[in-house]
C-alpha cells in the first residue's frame, strides 16, 4: 500500500495494488471519503444511485446529520463538486456487500488506511462523542429494551474482547494505538446498528477483527 496527504493540502490518497485507489479529504479533523472512489473499490457500479438511497434512508429514519456531503475538488476534468462520506457511511457500503472484495477492502481500511491517517495526527475522533452516538443508536435500535437495559455493556464487552482486553481496563491506561482501535470498533458497531444488523451479526463482525493472542502478547 502507498498513500498519504498531498503537499499543503487536506486531501489524501491511498492506493492498493488489487483494491484500487481511495481518496478523501479532512474536515474538522475527521476523514471524509470520496463516494465514487469508495464505491469503485467495493465494486459498486452506480455510486450516485447507491449514495442517494443511503441518504434517503437516513433522512427517512430521522438522521439529519446523514454523513453525506458535497465538496469542490480539483480533478483531472477540472474543478468539480463531488460527494463525500463519513467513516460510518463507508461502513454501511461495506456491509451491504458479501463479496470478497468488500472483505478485503474492510481489512485494508482497518489495517492500513485509518491507522495511517491517525499516525500522521490528522484524524481526531473524540471518544466521548463516539460513545454518546453509540448510546443514542442503541436506544433508537431498541437493543437496550431487548437486552433488558444491558445493551451498552454487552456491546462494550464485545468491542473490548476483540482487542484482547477486559472492560476493567481503564481508558486512561490504554495506549494511543489501542484507543484508536477502540474508537474504530465503537464507530463500526454504531454503523451496523444503524443498518439494522442484529446482535449475532455484529458479534461475528467484531470476532473477525479480534487481535490474535500472539499479537496481544
Amino acid at each position: 500500500m502507498t498513500g498519504g496527504f498531498m503537499k499543503d493540502s487536506d486531501l489524501f490518497t491511498f492506493k492498493h495494488e488489487t483494491i484500487g485507489e481511495l481518496r478523501g479529504v479532512m474536515k474538522d479533523g475527521e476523514p471524509w471519503f470520496l463516494a465514487a472512489h469508495t464505491c469503485r473499490c467495493l465494486g459498486i457500479k452506480n455510486a450516485n444511485e447507491t449514495i442517494t438511497r443511503i441518504k434517503e434512508r437516513h433522512i427517512r429514519f430521522g438522521d439529519k446529520g446523514v454523513g453525506i456531503s458535497y465538496t469542490p475538488l480539483h480533478t483531472a476534468g477540472g474543478k468539480q463538486t463531488v460527494a463525500i462520506i463519513t467513516e460510518s457511511v463507508m461502513y454501511e457500503l461495506v456491509f451491504r456487500s458479501d463479496k470478497k472484495k468488500a472483505f478485503d477492502f474492510q481489512q485494508w481500511v482497518f489495517g492500513d488506511v485509518l491507522p495511517n491517517l491517525r499516525k500522521h495526527g490528522e484524524y481526531r475522533m473524540a471518544g466521548k462523542e463516539i460513545r454518546k452516538t453509540l448510546t443514542d443508536q442503541i436506544k433508537d435500535s431498541g437493543e437496550n429494551e431487548r437486552m433488558h437495559g444491558h445493551a451498552y455493556s454487552t456491546y462494550t464487552r464485545l468491542v473490548y474482547k476483540s482487542l484482547g482486553i477486559t472492560t476493567e481496563t481503564s481508558r486512561d491506561a490504554m495506549s494511543a494505538e489501542t484507543l484508536e482501535k477502540l474508537a474504530m470498533r465503537e464507530n463500526l458497531v454504531q454503523a451496523l446498528l444503524a443498518e439494522g444488523r442484529e446482535y449475532h451479526e455484529i458479534k461475528r463482525t467484531l470476532e473477525s477483527l479480534t487481535v490474535p493472542k500472539e499479537v496481544q502478547a
